[in-house]
């Protein structure tokens, strides 16, 4: 039991840590970032996807997320 908690708490632990980092990360991203060449992209792909859409049942849907939205039972 006692190693079941310490597991937690390294886990918890080391999940805070991460947080710091993926949040200096992201930072750091959106100060580098380009927001011209970001909104062209962006305007290419949705134009791409207009001409080439997925199946419905399917699109971007992980196995997890098509079991919890019973696309899949």
């Amino acid at each position: 039991m006692n190693s079941d908690i310490e597991s937690l708490a390294a886990i918890s632990a080391g999940f805070k840590r991460g947080a710091v980092r993926l949040e200096e990360l992201r930072i750091n991203d959106i100060k580098a970032s380009d927001t011209e060449s970001a909104l062209r992209s962006f305007d290419l792909a949705f134009k791409s996807a207009l001409k080439n859409p997925f199946d419905r049942k399917t699109v971007g849907l992980t196995r997890l997320q098509r079991v919890l939205f019973g696309v899949d039972r």
